[in-house]
């Protein structure tokens, strides 16, 4: 969530402006985007891309997912079977009918790789492109799009939709910010099935008008002027999220975004019902809208809140973990999500990558599941531009290793990054937030 540091105090009403920041950084421009990247692209200019990344936290198996290895033996392989899809020799798992028909529409990269195999580690390298070590912080993908890329609209232009990350004992970060300063955290809306007025950040303080919040804004203005000379920079920065944020809030036609109230039932009942499905349709509303950058979390643990670290309960039997939630979960509402940006337009500017932070073991446990396992794993990628219908990479027969040239998630990041039209070469560079990663030139063809 947006959370501005710095020594901020409480004002005799009892609201802070380090809370009120907290609704986002978003400029107050009026919410509009008419078209705005269809023309670009008829003028000949570069597409101004958005992306929706979605985060399947706990990981997946890359057996019971896009990676099906069904030669191996039985006492590892699973007790599912592969399915064709229209792509000559893809298959995917049995549980994934729709994902599989979508098929020809996405890339996927089966000789993902690293060597972290604990959860908050793997998912700030997944999540930033870097790898954390102590007292370091990177920034959320997102949140470098927020500082480098000027917003479209009033809305923010980073927002992350599902439940903030956690995990015991350690804090997942790369939530955030990080190096770059909470002044770029994302918009935070935890369950997108909430009605707007649950929705703290998007309204003003119970018994605080528009009127009343106008004169803080003129009294604090007074307060800062005495030391804006400490630092001009840091505080235009926070007067910038402090105005957008007075816009979103006081700005009907930006909240309609949020508002999922607002679509037909029939549109809603397509997605499904649960959680991610409902945060999968939110992300297209906010797409539609405008923001640029949106993360859609699975769940708020690994293990717990329904997350992906299944180690055991994963086949057969009354509780089955994957074949009974997971699985069907995802299929419904990725593929939905897939169709309906197709359908609407917007696929072709929005690009859409899909991982976890790492796979899951060979062996399976005692316990009828996997454990972490970063030697290899799977990731997709669509829309953007990109071609579909392809696999890029491969793992080796037994799904342990690659079997061919490796990709990191830094490599994911600079695709990101580029594709989003920033400036790899040198910007990032000088910023410490890319390194030398070379990327995965084959998801453009520049291989």
């Amino acid at each position: 969530m947006i959370s501005i540091t710095g020594g901020w105090k409480r004002d005799c009403g009892g609201w802070s402006r380090r809370e009120f920041l907290r609704v986002g950084a978003i400029p107050a421009l009026g919410l509009a985007l008419p078209n705005a990247l269809r023309a670009a692209a008829a003028a000949g200019g570069k597409r101004d891309l958005s992306c929706v990344f979605i985060y399947l936290w706990g990981a997946p198996s890359q057996y019971e997912t896009f990676d099906p290895k069904p030669d191996l033996p039985s006492e590892v392989r699973g007790r599912y079977r592969p399915i064709a899809t229209p792509v000559d020799g893809l298959q995917v798992c049995e549980h994934l009918p729709r994902l599989a028909e979508l098929a020809p529409r996405y890339t996927l990269v089966r000789s993902m790789h690293h060597d972290i195999n604990i959860h908050p580690i793997a998912g700030h390298y997944a999540m930033t492109g870097l790898r954390t070590f102590a007292g370091f912080e990177g920034p959320n993908h997102g949140a470098v799009v927020s500082r480098f890329l000027p917003p479209r609209n009033v809305l923010p232009t980073f927002v992350r939709v599902g439940k903030r990350l956690t995990d015991e004992p350690i804090v997942p970060t790369g939530q955030d910010g990080g190096f770059l300063g909470n002044i770029y955290q994302p918009f935070e809306v935890s369950d997108a099935k909430l009605p707007l007025e649950r929705i703290a950040a998007l309204n003003l303080p119970d018994g605080v008008g528009p009127a009343r919040m106008e004169r803080r804004k003129d009294l604090l203005s007074a307060l800062d002027s005495g030391v804006r000379r400490l630092d001009e920079q840091h505080t235009a920065a926070h007067d910038a999220s402090y105005a957008r944020a007075m816009s979103l809030v006081t700005s009907p036609e930006a909240k309609r975004a949020f508002d999922l109230s607002r679509e037909p039932t029939p549109m809603r009942e397509r997605y499904g019902p649960q959680d991610f499905q409902q945060n999968c349709l939110l992300a297209r509303r906010l797409i539609e809208a405008g923001v640029r950058f949106v993360q859609v979390n699975w769940s708020s643990h690994p293990v717990r809140d329904k997350g992906w670290d299944s180690h055991g309960s994963n086949f057969g039997g009354a509780v089955s973990n994957l074949h009974s939630f997971h699985l069907p979960t995802f299929d419904r509402g990725l593929s939905t999500f897939i169709s309906d940006m197709h359908d609407r337009g917007l696929l072709e500017n929005t690009l859409v990558v899909v991982t976890g932070e790492f796979g899951r073991t060979l062996q399976v446990n005692g316990q009828e599941g996997r454990d972490h396992w970063a030697g290899v794993y799977t990731s997709m990628f669509l829309g953007g531009g990109l071609a579909g219908g392809r696999v890029i990479g491969a793992s080796d027969a037994r799904g342990e290793y690659p079997d061919s040239k490796s990709y990191s998630p830094a490599d994911t990041s600079l695709e990101i990054y580029k594709m989003l039209g920033l400036d790899v070469s040198t910007t990032l560079r000088v910023a410490n937030i890319v390194k030398d990663a070379p990327g995965i030139p084959e998801l453009t063809g520049l291989a």
